[in-house]
Parts: structure tokens; sequence; C-alpha cells
């Protein structure tokens, strides 16, 4: 894997600890970001953990690093007041993300997942960070709301909460089928194509109600 951030001391922080997890190689650490595009392009590797606070002004090295199919999968490290640019991330083309606040072994099960081959959205992470989004406040959500029906958006706050398809049936009373049927039809009012970007779009903008994870902790 990959490394890019700043300042250097937190690269070379970070970088150490990686190189002592099992299973993990850090064949590069870049804190610039012409650095991080020669890396890529000479080093291929499996995926790139992304700093968000050192390329605010550069998501389009996501863009980049998933052009190709082969190519690396991205990761993204970012502070929760970041929330806004991490959903900017990911629909760039990043493959997971986690804040700075979380445990760093949560790290380490991403970057494995990610050189494995697994869905993020498939994770169980992922439903941690939509419902650590939920604390950001948004502007638009009495508009957003109005888009989908009262069942809709229970079928969405289901989702939030990390629920599969056979999960959100058993609690909302339909049949697995059904569940699909609706999650295309609300992918569709939304504007979205995956069940991470439904999540992190109705945390945006309002469409589920906002509550803290149940431990009232961060992910």
């Amino acid at each position: 894997m990959a490394l890019s951030c700043r300042p250097a001391l937190f690269c070379a922080i970070l970088a150490d600890y990686l190189t002592h997890a099992p299973g993990i190689e850090v064949v590069a650490a870049a804190v610039q970001y012409a650095d991080l595009l020669g890396t890529l392009h000479v080093l291929a590797p499996h995926v790139v953990v992304v700093d968000l606070d050192a390329f605010l002004a550069h998501l389009d090295v996501f863009r980049q690093v998933t052009t190709s199919p082969d190519g690396p999968r991205a990761l993204v490290v970012a502070s929760p007041d970041d929330a806004d640019a991490v959903v900017e991330a990911l629909r760039a083309g990043a493959w997971g993300a986690v804040f700075r606040t979380a445990d760093p072994t949560q790290l380490v099960s991403l970057i494995r997942a990610a050189a494995s081959g697994l869905a993020w959205e498939s994770l169980d992470y992922a439903g941690h960070l939509t419902r650590s989004l939920t604390r950001v406040p948004t502007g638009d959500g009495g508009i957003r709301r109005a888009v989908l029906t009262d069942r809709e958006r229970q079928l969405v706050a289901e989702l939030v909460a990390g629920a599969s398809n056979a999960d959100i049936a058993s609690a909302l009373g339909l049949r697995t089928q059904t569940v699909k049927n609706r999650l295309s039809a609300i992918f569709d009012k939304v504007g979205v194509s995956t069940r991470l970007e439904l999540a992190l779009y109705a945390v945006r903008h309002g469409l589920v109600d906002r509550q803290p994870p149940p431990d009232g902790g961060t992910p």
C-alpha cells in the first residue's frame, strides 16, 4: 500500500504504525500531491491511504486512482468536521473512509478488506460512518425530506443504520424482493446508484432523523 498525508511527522507516525501491522507493506509515503501521482504510476500499490486534510483542494486524486479497473483502491482518513468532503471523496471514487477519531485497528481492517477486493458497502463500518455523519448539521433537510414518502424514509433509515435487505424486510414487514424494488425506485428519485451513496445522501440532506450512534461515541 501507499500512504499520502501531511504534515510529514504525522505521515511518518502513521507509516510506522501500518508497517508493523501484519500483512501490510507500506511501499511509499508521499507528502505532496505530485509525489502521490508519481507513486501510483511507478509502484502501482494495491491500496492508497489518503489524508483528506492534505488533499481537500485535490479531490480529483480519487478519479486519478480509480480510472483503471485494476488500479488501487483509495481510503480516506479525515476529521469529523470534513464530513462533506468525505462524501465528495467517496463520490469521486474513494473506496472507503475512516475518521481520525476511530480506533487505528479500523484503518488496518479497511486496508486489508480493500486489498482483498471486498465491497466496502457490505462492511459493518459503513453503517458506523453514516451514523457518525448524522451528527453533521445540514441546511436543506426540509426541502430534501419531501422527496420521499414516509414509508420510503423508514426504509432509508434502516439502510443508514446498516441493515441488510433481509433485515429491512423483517423490520418493515416486507418481502426481500419488495425491498430491492423500492430501493431501486429510491435510487432513481434521488439520483444515486448504490446503497452507500443513498446512505450518505440521506444523511447529508436530512432524509432521515438525525440520531447519534447507540453508544453515543464515534466510529
